[in-house]
């Protein structure tokens, strides 16, 4: 990626993104990112996680 992130080889999609602040709440952090590439593998089933459990599209 242009960052030199590292992505995995089957992922549907990756995000590589520069960090652009983060906000601190109580047990959780949100990144803001500005996006500097983007890539699409082959479609195929999505990765879901519900209810504590992962399943695919």
């Amino acid at each position: 990626m242009a960052t030199g992130a590292l992505v995995l080889q089957d992922a549907l999609a990756a995000v590589d993104c520069t960090v652009e602040d983060t906000i601190v709440r109580h047990s959780h952090v949100v990144v803001l990112g500005s996006v500097r590439h983007v890539v699409s593998g082959e479609p195929g089933p999505a990765l879901i996680y519900h209810h504590g459990a992962y399943g695919s599209s």
